[in-house]
């Protein structure tokens, strides 16, 4: 995982452009590489993405990246709302919760 891999995605949602906003689950593998700038940059900041995205969910397939990926959302506070998950069931669970909350 690098910048461009980031920017792909960021893109994708921008041209997907649902509405109202919806969720996004990302899923890294535990054999995942990622390139550690991008630890120190705020991928949602100043981005279009923001109204098309309303909840992350980080899922750390791998001991090692789970405290990352909690260290990541600490350190980069955004409007969407984040977490960190062990399992892509929990995760899609709780942002089908945050936008049924959201539209409630």
């Amino acid at each position: 995982m690098n910048e461009r891999t980031l920017a792909e995605t960021a893109e994708a949602r921008k041209r997907l452009r649902p509405k109202p906003p919806r969720g996004v689950v990302m899923t890294f593998p535990d054999d995942i590489t990622f390139e550690m700038e991008v630890m120190d940059t705020d991928h949602q900041k100043d981005m279009a993405t923001n109204d098309v995205t309303e909840a992350i969910a980080l899922v750390a397939e791998g001991g090692f990246l789970e405290p990352v990926a909690k260290l990541y959302l600490a350190y980069s506070p955004s409007h969407l709302k984040g977490a960190v998950f062990r399992s892509e069931e929990e995760a899609l669970l709780w942002v089908d919760e945050q936008l049924n909350t959201s539209l409630s």
